[in-house]
């Protein structure tokens, strides 16, 4: 790695070089002190909050603007006003954070979800590098949000992992110990967890939908979606019946 980052540097000059020194050296800081702190609050380990909180999340949005920065200026066309959005609503969401009334709570919600809206968001825009790219990527979000939707009927149906009764989930074990339900719990068992991940093949769905190339897509997309968005409703989140509003409103814009 440090081989790598040398080479980078070494074939630039002026002020890209300086762009990148900046950047790359943003990231080092966020690695070197986001990630540890993250993961000594999940470990249980006693931390000072009102330093490390504020100065993790600094740092990660430090390091989105001097990124965004560097992208802006190597790129010959103009950055796309999407992801200028993205790159503030994430710089805010970040430095709010800090704010909020149990700093702690915050944190812990952004180190266990907002970096992984963030990173799939910049992996999907960034890895597709052309229309194919993109379609495949799309077709196998689409896919998976069915598979998972398809998970969520059958739970309903046969009444397995239901949190609170009526909420349906994956994954969840249920039983009188709680260090058994303790033990079980993951990503999936959370119905607002649930519901913001099959936010993604929705969107991609609805999308497909609005933008139609054939009557096949349109069958397939309307399907999905329609699959998708029951399972998100079994979910009962009210997250995620903003989500969708969201995105139905973001796809009206665009269209």
């Amino acid at each position: 790695v440090p081989g790598v980052l040398w080479r980078i540097l070494r074939r630039s000059t002026g002020v890209a070089a300086t762009l990148k020194t900046l950047s790359l050296g943003s990231l080092l800081i966020c690695a070197a002190v986001a990630v540890p702190y993250s993961a000594m609050r999940s470990a249980g380990m006693a931390t000072p909050d009102a330093l490390g909180i504020p100065l993790a999340l600094t740092s990660v949005a430090f390091c989105a603007v001097a990124w965004f920065t560097l992208l802006s200026s190597a790129s010959a066309r103009p950055m796309p006003a999407n992801i200028k959005l993205f790159t503030a609503f994430f710089v805010v969401i970040c430095l709010t954070s800090i704010f909020g009334r149990v700093p702690g709570d915050s944190f812990d919600y952004w180190s266990s979800m907002t970096w992984k809206v963030a990173a799939m968001t910049l992996a999907t825009v960034w890895l597709a590098r052309g229309q194919r790219d993109l379609s495949l990527a799309t077709a196998l979000y689409i896919v998976s949000g069915v598979l998972i939707a398809l998970v969520v009927f059958y739970n309903k149906a046969n009444g397995i992992s239901l949190v609170e009764g009526t909420r349906v989930s994956i994954g969840l074990v249920t039983s009188d110990d709680p260090e058994v339900v303790r033990a079980s719990w993951r990503v999936l068992s959370d119905p607002n967890d649930l519901a913001l991940i099959l936010m993604f093949p929705l969107a991609f769905a609805l999308a497909r939908l609005v933008h139609r190339s054939s009557w096949i897509s349109v069958l397939a997309s309307a399907s999905a979606a329609t699959a998708i968005l029951i399972a998100i409703t079994f979910t009962q989140s009210r997250g995620a019946a903003l989500g969708v509003m969201m995105v139905v409103a973001v796809l009206l814009l665009t269209t």
